[in-house]
Order: structure tokens, then sequence, then C-alpha cells
């Protein structure tokens, strides 16, 4: 296999609006195996990005617990609370893009550089083996919200194969509308907004690439202009007159290839 990549994905926010977002990964590319972790912290309009070539010890079932050493300085634990959901998204020639959401709502702590803080926190990992240029993408959205009853896990292809995945306490809804004000569920008045997005991250992929350098040797320096841009929002879920807040994490990602 010219090339395999495995993203586990972890976050999670306290109901005072801490975040952390958490990825572990191996890149596998003709022949060469590269591991990668990183975190992102966004608390009180302060954000801490870091990243390592190294692997993440993750122990992983209905309880995940992942560990950084003590120069990564964050630990945590995510137990299921919902049950997880897979999709495979894509197939390119005899291959499988794979989205696997063992953990759409999970009860999660984590301590970071001595700070303990918990709430409802996500879990997802993604399969590709091939090329990510070779997704027939120009416009990527991903997100989820969670609050104390509802869980709402959602993500589109915009491109030459669209597709909508919108995932509301485990059931595939139908005719959603996915916007920068929220998601709306047109078969009803349910909708969920989002309440003054704060960005936590926009860069392109060329930032990373800049940080190590070799990575410009295996990907296209048109593909490393992909802009990636997250966001954390507290939100507002209105169903039946009813309204319950949670948190959101989402992302939009402009791809270039």
């Amino acid at each position: 296999m010219i090339f395999y990549l495995k993203k586990h994905y972890f976050d999670g926010i306290d109901s005072q609006g801490n975040a952390i977002i958490v990825y572990a990964a191996e890149l596998r590319i003709l022949g060469l195996k590269i591991p990668f972790s990183s975190y992102i912290f966004s608390s009180n309009n302060k954000v801490i990005e870091k990243s390592f070539l190294k692997n993440l010890l993750i122990h992983k079932n209905e309880k995940i617990d992942i560990f950084f050493d003590k120069k990564m300085c964050v630990s945590g634990t995510w137990n299921t609370i919902d049950s997880g959901f897979s999709e495979d998204l894509f197939r390119y020639k005899d291959q499988i893009l794979k989205w696997n959401c063992h953990h759409p709502k999970a009860a999660f702590n984590v301590v970071f550089k001595g700070f303990s803080f918990s709430g409802f926190g996500y879990a997802e990992t993604i399969e590709l083996p091939f090329f990510p240029w070779k997704l027939p993408i120009s416009e990527l959205k991903w997100g989820r919200f969670l609050s104390q009853n509802h869980t709402i896990v959602w993500i589109e292809w915009i491109g030459n194969v669209p597709i909508k995945k919108v995932y509301w306490n485990g059931i595939l809804q139908n005719n959603v509308r996915i916007t920068r004000e929220g998601i709306y569920f047109d078969d009803s008045a349910d909708f969920l907004s989002f309440t003054n997005p704060e960005i936590i991250k926009s860069e392109p992929l060329l930032v990373l690439a800049t940080k190590y350098s070799f990575l410009k040797l295996f990907f296209p320096k048109k593909f490393l202009q992909t802009m990636e841009i997250k966001y954390k929002s507290k939100s507002t879920l209105h169903t039946n007159s009813n309204m319950e807040q949670g948190w959101s994490l989402y992302e939009t990602v402009l791809w270039n290839k």
C-alpha cells in the first residue's frame, strides 16, 4: 500500500468552554512509517497548540485512556455514553475511506498542565488508504453538538461526489441544511444555532509542512494550501418550543488539489 493514514480524534468541552482537541495518527507513505500526535487547548480566548512526531499511547474500548508523556502535559479518559456508528464514506478503486464514530458522546476528564476539567466529549477514528487529494471534495464541513439529552454529529462534502450525513441521537436525518449559523432540520421546525462562534484555528496545511519540512516531499504544493478553520461555539438546540444548550466543535476545510 503506497499511502495509509489512520487518525484518532478526541475532544471535550466543559461547561465553562474550556476545550481540548487531541489527534493521534500514523501515516504510512512509500514504505515510511511516520507517527504524529498533537493537541489544541482553548480557554478564555487563549489557544495553545503543540504537535509531536511520536506515538500517543491509547487504550480503547468502552473507555478510552490517552497518555502523553510529561513533556506533552496531557492525559485523559473518555467513557462511552452514546453508542457509536460507522460509515464507508468513499471508495477509490478498491480502497475505502472509513469513518468510525465510536464515541459520539462520552464523559471525559482531562488533565492539561495540572489543570483538570471534565464534561461531554467525542471520539472518532478515520482510516484513509489512498492519497487525500484523490477525494472528490472542494469543501468539507464536520462537527458535533453535545448536550445533556442530545447528540448531533455531522459531515458534509461539497464537490463532484457530494455527501451529507447528520446523525441526531444515533438516527440518520434527511433534509438537513448545514449553514454558518447552525443546522436546520427542514422536515420540522427544529434547528441548532451557534452563538458567537470562536475561531480556535485557521491555517493552511503548509504551516505543518513548514514545521516538518520532509512532508513537502510527499504532498503536492497545491494540496498544502488546503485551509482548515476550527470553531468552538456555545449552541442551542430548539425543538418543539423547547431549548437545550450545549457546546459545538466544528470545522470547515477548503480543499486544494
